[in-house]
């Protein structure tokens, strides 16, 4: 009966280690899941940063092209009235020579 008292509490004794071995293990799993997460969410924070970055930079660009391109036809119809108004003396340049030769 003492031996298989003995028994019975080195079992339970191996046992108790056992689970606390596992409990160890579980908790070592758990740190390494966290730091996964963590990691996983800075490089999804950084990548995303230099999404933003990339976006800003395009739009930057187009305001700045945009900017260009508004200055431009403002040349262009700058010109334009110049032109229209060069023909509009060349026509009465023209009706003025018409009636003297008349």
């Amino acid at each position: 009966a003492r031996a298989a008292a003995a028994a019975a509490a080195a079992a339970s004794a191996s046992h108790e280690a056992d689970v606390e071995a596992l409990r160890a293990q579980l908790r070592t799993l758990a740190s390494e899941l966290g730091e996964a997460r963590a990691e996983r969410l800075n490089e999804d924070a950084a990548a995303s940063a230099a999404r933003q970055s990339d976006t800003r930079r395009e739009l930057s660009e187009a305001l700045a092209r945009e900017a260009e391109l508004g200055a431009q036809l403002k040349t262009v119809r700058r010109q334009q009235q110049q032109l229209e108004e060069a023909a509009s003396s060349a026509e009465k340049a023209a009706a003025a020579a018409s009636a003297t030769a008349a």
